[in-house]
């Protein structure tokens, strides 16, 4: 009967160790007037949400650099007051961004 704890332990320590090892950090930005923060770095795999809590709507309109680091591109379409929008970062590169309906800018660095 030793053989269940055993195995049982393995298994919960062999999850922990994956877990530990591939961190996803998970980042929000606050739109309210502004981008905040405006200006984030992230990792590869990491996620990004923008959260609107301005009673006016957004939108967060992106373009990658180099080009070709991503898909070069990603519109949010409108972000309603209470809404929000997540982009997932697949890949190395600068990420600049804005809102087309007002002046507000940002930029995502991802690095490896």
């Amino acid at each position: 009967m030793k053989t269940l704890p055993t195995v049982l332990g393995a298994a919960v320590m062999a999850i922990a160790v994956v877990a530990w090892s591939n961190p996803v950090n998970d980042v929000v930005i606050r739109i309210d007037k502004l981008f905040s923060p405006d200006n984030v770095d992230i990792s590869v795999g990491d996620t990004v949400s923008w959260k609107n809590f301005d009673s006016d709507n957004h939108t967060v309109t992106a373009q990658f650099f180099p080009a070709g680091a991503q898909e070069n591109t990603f519109e949010s379409g409108i972000i309603p007051s209470g809404g929000s929008y997540e982009h997932l970062f697949a890949k190395e590169g600068i990420c600049r961004y804005w809102c087309t309906l007002h002046r507000e800018t940002g930029s995502i660095t991802v690095r490896r």
